[in-house]
């Protein structure tokens, strides 16, 4: 990016047909770009629990997360770097 500056840093990853990701960007703007995307799941989480007569009751709940959430790919990266500056 310091060759190209952020605007041409862009028109590159704008031009590109596939992305490989692989850890240590360090760029929020493109972080939150490449989870947006990626988009939602659903996650589904089941449970269940008797009541006093012992019938059994289901219960499921379904919530959507994101596939990459951006501030965790940020810590992945800080720790990879750590990673490799101590071996």
């Amino acid at each position: 990016m310091r060759r190209f500056g952020p605007d041409g840093a862009k028109v590159l990853l704008d031009a590109t047909s596939a992305m490989l990701y692989s850890g240590g960007f360090q760029d929020a703007e493109l972080l939150r770009d490449l989870s947006g995307m990626l988009g939602q799941l659903d996650v589904r989480h089941r449970s269940w629990g008797a009541d006093r007569s012992r019938r059994a009751s289901w219960t499921e709940q379904v919530r959507e997360v994101a596939v990459m959430d951006s501030t965790e790919r940020r810590r992945q990266a800080r720790q990879a770097n750590r990673a490799r500056a101590a071996g």
